[in-house]
């Protein structure tokens, strides 16, 4: 740690088109280019300082993986801010906190790191999911960067075989019909979208529940796959009158192999009020 800190740096998304980092080691800066132009293919427009002060990066991109947009550029923003944590975290550095600090609708979140301490082991290959609700009606599941049919599996009837994505997804789908939120999902190179009933992303109320309870099964449903929440973050632009709100970024143990998850919810006990810790207020 040098004499201006160093111990925590900051990934953050301006406007519609630009990454930011701050206190970063170098080999962060030299090496998430090309995270970058891997994951978004419309490329770099420009990079450099941002400001005076030390150890601060900035990468202004072609389009707006950041902005309202349609829902294939939205598709690509999550997928950039999934390979970027991805980048992050395979260079030895973990999430401390995802913050908003800024009172305006259109700001995005900042996210705190920190050097993994030695004591926290081995650091495994993980795999990467995001999912992310957008408009008032769609989610995406979006898988890491290849297609979600492995067709080097494929059977002798040329028939390509699902990967886990391809399982989750059907879990997932299953979960809806039950629930009856589903309207239609489609399957894309490598993400699925569902169309929901209603607008759930907008819904208060009895209907807010429902949207509630569902979150509750996907992350049941995620578990049973082996998926653990990494962290959510908005990295989309609102207006004045909607707020966007967060993708929801997934990983776990890279080649994890799972012997028939279960699609059903697991129990969670509800403990009785004798079970439950007693508090005073002074």
């Amino acid at each position: 740690m040098d004499a201006l800190g160093g111990s925590y740096a900051i990934l953050s998304f301006h406007k519609s088109d630009t990454v930011k980092l701050l206190q970063f080691p170098e080999d962060i800066y030299v090496n998430i280019q090309s995270a970058i132009l891997a994951s978004w293919p419309p490329g770099i427009q420009s990079s450099g300082s941002f400001t005076n002060a030390p150890k601060s990066y900035q990468f202004k991109l072609k389009g707006k993986p950041f902005g309202w947009m349609t829902d294939q550029d939205s598709v690509g923003g999550a997928r950039l801010v999934r390979d970027l944590l991805a980048f992050i975290y395979h260079h030895n550095w973990e999430i401390a906190m995802p913050l908003s600090c800024a009172r305006r609708l259109t700001a995005k979140d900042m996210l705190i790191f920190r050097p993994r301490p030695p004591t926290a082991g081995v650091m495994l290959p993980r795999e990467w999911l995001a999912v992310s609700p957008s408009r008032s009606d769609k989610l995406y599941i979006v898988g890491d960067s290849q297609p979600i049919f492995d067709d080097s599996a494929a059977s002798s009837t040329s028939q390509p075989t699902p990967g886990h994505i391809v399982s989750l997804t059907m879990s997932l789908t299953e979960m809806l019909k039950e629930m009856d939120l589903l309207q239609k999902s489609e399957t894309k190179y490598n993400w699925i979208e569902y169309k929901l009933r209603g607008r759930p992303w907008f819904y208060g109320g009895e209907p807010g529940v429902k949207t509630r309870l569902m979150l509750l099964r996907m992350f049941e449903i995620l578990e049973s796959f082996g998926w653990t929440s990494h962290v959510s973050v908005q990295h989309r632009t609102g207006n004045d009158d909607k707020r966007m709100v967060d993708t929801m970024f997934f990983s776990r143990p890279k080649g994890l192999v799972m012997q028939n998850p279960s699609t059903n919810s697991p129990h969670i006990p509800t403990p009785s009020a004798s079970e439950l810790p007693s508090y005073s207020v002074v």
